[in-house]
């Protein structure tokens, strides 16, 4: 018997979000029934479809990316598309699917509205990345506005589900929440075994003497960094440098790698693969930009994918590393990519590798997603019987 009707807005097309297909997969496990409604842009993907029993509808339009000027006429057909499927609980991933729920909460307010907030929006000003100055402005009135609605529509919010501990503490404060507020980090499941062959020296056939320093999921790199980076690897010797990422976020590098013989691409390994493939590496590389409340604050997926693989990791100070850090030391931090500080930071690195993998050995066993889900499973399960 179902526990309830739970219907996941996306902002994407569903084709490849790990977030929210383990989330989608504990739910069901756990008696809940789960709808997706995504976007249409992608016209490869189909219109309709079903995955493992879960109802996906890739019929909304991408008219909210701009919170000013979503119409009324767009809001009435996604209200009309989200109420054919009678939901119980709305589960609304980042902001500007938030807003739309809240749109449709008014509408229909025995409907529970979850706020799933992967981002911290108050500490991520997209704007100053704009080119030119009008860009800027019009940019920073749409997040200022985006900002407003975040908290405008807090008390309609049955529960709030976001990245960090930090980011949890700030939302709560920030909306004013009084619905329960969870830090819900998307942790991989724990492995059921790791690949101990050298897997990428056989892939791109390299000598069984280098090192793989690996980096997976999104490049936050200029070229002129990423140039620097790579430089700087190939002052050692015996390090090769691997991206584990789709093909697109590899693209603008690609020329920049075929200049450097130590620089490789991977694509992205599957849900169930990733973990085990990138223990066949030595040294996973957690390059966030520390320029933002949201980037410091957040939790990188790739931080726990080398650390459930067992790998010794190269970071920036990103405060959940940090933390993780101080309960099994197998990370090592810079300040500056590519600097000489960084060079020799690897390098000591290389030179403690045997110890800091010890370090790394027994993190898969307590801190996974089997542990981490419970949060979700104990939320949904209160509110029901709330």
């Amino acid at each position: 018997m179902s526990s309830g009707h739970i219907v996941m807005l996306l902002d994407n097309p569903f084709s490849s979000d790990f977030r929210v297909q383990k989330e989608i997969e504990t739910l069901t496990k756990n008696g809940f029934k789960v709808s997706v409604v995504a976007t249409n842009e992608d016209q490869s993907l189909p219109q309709e479809e079903i995955q493992n029993g879960v109802y996906i509808t890739r019929t909304l339009e991408t008219e909210f990316s701009n919170p000013l000027r979503i119409s009324p006429a767009f809001l009435k057909r996604v209200t009309a598309i989200i109420a054919k499927l009678q939901p119980d609980y709305l589960h609304c991933h980042d902001h500007l699917m938030y807003h739309l729920g809240a749109h449709y909460k008014q509408q229909f307010p025995k409907t529970r509205l979850i706020y799933d907030s992967h981002e911290y929006l108050a500490g991520y000003p997209l704007y100053k990345s704009s080119i030119g100055w009008l860009n800027k402005v019009k940019g920073y009135i749409v997040w200022k506005y985006m900002r407003h609605l975040e908290n405008k529509h807090a008390h309609l919010l049955s529960a709030v589900i976001t990245a960090s501990k930090p980011i949890a503490s700030r939302l709560r404060e920030q909306m004013k929440l009084s619905c329960p507020v969870i830090a819900l980090t998307n942790i991989p499941e724990k492995p059921t075994a790791l690949v101990t062959s050298n897997y990428f020296h056989a892939f791109f056939q390299l000598d069984s003497d280098q090192l793989i320093l690996v980096h997976t999921g999104n490049i936050y790199l200029t070229k002129h960094e990423f140039s620097r980076l790579a430089d700087s690897v190939a002052v050692l010797k015996n390090v090769s440098l691997v991206f584990v990422c789709s093909p697109d976020r590899f693209e603008k590098f690609k020329s920049i790698a075929q200049d450097h013989s130590n620089v490789f691409h991977h694509d992205y390994f599957s849900k169930e693969d990733m973990v085990p493939h990138l223990a066949a590496a030595d040294i996973g590389i957690c390059h966030v930009p520390i320029t933002s409340q949201s980037f410091i604050l957040t939790s990188a997926n790739r931080l726990y994918e080398y650390s459930l693989a067992g790998l010794p990791i190269l970071s920036t100070k990103q405060q959940n590393c940090l933390e993780l850090n101080e309960q099994f030391h197998h990370i090592c931090f810079y300040e500056h990519l590519g600097s000489e500080e960084f060079v020799d930071t690897l390098q000591q690195m290389i030179n403690d590798r045997e110890k800091l993998s010890q370090n790394a050995a027994g993190i898969q066993e307590v801190v996974n997603w089997e542990i981490e889900s419970k949060k979700l499973i104990n939320l949904y399960q209160n509110l029901s019987v709330s």
